[in-house]
């Protein structure tokens, strides 16, 4: 599996915080699983989704799933700032999350430029 030119693509892989607390967290370890195979660190640090809001699969609509998810989500610090990240998440649905997931990290972690992989989509209509 090659990701662009190589490791040096890209500074981090960086997945989509879970916002069901579990003990085995699918997005983490596919996240560390690509990240093995391609040289590129996985750092499960950097974006975080804080608890207590209804999770955002429930939820209808992209604009209502956006208006939760930028006020839940957030960056640590800027260690990325001026580098390409891969956010990584384990399903689309309304490109919601990703949408934020990859602003927060441009707006408030200084990150010049997010790709996103994932690795399946949902077959509903929104």
């Amino acid at each position: 599996m090659q990701i662009g030119a190589g490791p040096e693509c890209f500074a981090a892989i960086i997945p989509v915080p879970p916002t069901v607390d579990r003990l085995y967290q699918p997005v983490i370890e596919l996240a560390r699983a690509v990240s093995s195979m391609v040289g590129i660190p996985c750092d499960t640090g950097l974006l975080v989704k804080h608890v207590g809001h209804q999770p955002i699969k429930q939820i209808k609509g992209y604009s209502d799933k956006r208006a939760i998810l930028e006020h839940v989500m957030s960056v640590t610090d800027q260690r990325y700032a001026g580098k390409r990240v891969l956010v990584l998440d384990d399903i689309i649905d309304s490109g919601a999350t990703l949408d934020t997931s990859a602003d927060v990290l441009k707006r408030h972690g200084g990150v010049a430029s997010v790709n996103v992989l994932c690795a399946t989509y949902t077959l509903t209509q929104q």
